[in-house]
C-alpha cells in the first residue's frame, strides 16, 4: 500500500508543477474558433489549455469507468454468492450444534 501512495505522489507532483508553470508562462490571449456554431472566443491561453487538459482527464476517467463495468458486475455477483454460501454455512453449523447438543442430552439420559 505504501508503494501505491508513493506512485500517486510521483504522478501528482509533476502534473501540478506542469500546470502551474503552464499558467504562469502562458498569460497571453488567444482566439479560439469553433466554427460554424459560434463566434470566435478570446481566452487566455492557460484557460484554454487547462480546459482541454481537464476535458481529456474526464474522458479518460469515463473510459476507465466504462471498461470496469463488467468486472464490477462479476464482483457484485461473486459477493452475492459468497454471502449466500456464508448464510448456508451458518445454518449448517447451527444444525450441527443442535445435533451435538441433542446427542449429548441423549447420552446423559442413558447414563442417568
Amino acid at each position: 500500500m505504501f508503494g501505491l501512495k508513493v506512485f500517486k505522489y510521483l504522478l501528482k507532483i509533476p502534473t501540478l508543477i506542469f500546470c502551474v508553470a503552464f499558467v504562469v508562462l502562458n498569460m497571453q490571449d488567444t482566439t479560439f474558433y469553433f466554427s460554424p456554431i459560434a463566434s470566435p472566443l478570446t481566452l487566455p491561453l492557460w484557460a484554454l489549455g487547462l480546459t482541454l487538459f481537464a476535458l481529456g482527464f474526464t474522458v479518460g476517467a469515463l473510459l476507465v469507468w466504462l471498461n470496469s463495468l463488467p468486472k464490477n458486475k462479476e464482483l457484485r455477483q461473486a459477493r452475492k454468492e459468497l454471502k449466500k454460501a456464508n448464510e448456508e454455512r451458518e445454518e449448517l453449523e447451527d444444525t450441527l450444534r443442535e445435533a451435538r447438543t441433542d446427542e449429548l442430552h441423549s447420552i446423559d439420559d442413558k447414563v442417568a
